[in-house]
């Protein structure tokens, strides 16, 4: 990602990983998805989508730069599953934001909607409940 900084153009790095415990979630689709072909899937989706890297790669570059006890960020997404071309109508991504880069823990791919009310209440720090999807116009 490239950040201009004193009108000067500057690169800005970060590494996209998964958790060792990455889970898979499709109990809703009936078509079979292996564990790799997901995370290529969500490893390209996650490439191709500016808007998120736009607000992702800077806070884990502030997390780097910050001095003594930081904490990851979490954060859910909430996308088509056609954007990320799997089976399903929405895709619920799960990911941690830390020095290190981002993190990938959770894929679950639904029918319907996913319920806001069935995972635990998102506690927000400089990221809140923000979608690509939103346009800009969700709480940042």
């Amino acid at each position: 990602m490239d950040i201009y900084e004193n009108n000067k153009l500057c690169s800005i790095g970060y590494k996209l990983s998964f958790a060792k415990e990455f889970r898979l979630d499709t109990r809703d689709i009936p078509e079979h998805l292996d564990v790799p072909t997901a995370k290529y899937a969500v490893q390209r989706y996650l490439k191709r989508n500016d808007k998120l890297l736009r607000k992702l790669v800077p806070e884990s570059y502030a997390l780097r730069l910050a001095s003594g006890k930081v904490r990851a960020r979490r954060l859910v997404c909430v996308s088509s599953a056609e954007k990320l071309e799997l089976p399903g109508n929405w895709a619920e991504l799960k990911l941690v934001v830390d020095a290190r880069g981002i993190t990938v823990q959770r894929l679950r791919l639904t029918l319907d909607y996913p319920d806001q009310c069935a995972r635990k209440r998102f506690t927000s720090s400089t990221i809140s409940s923000w979608t690509p999807e939103d346009g800009g116009t969700g709480t940042v």
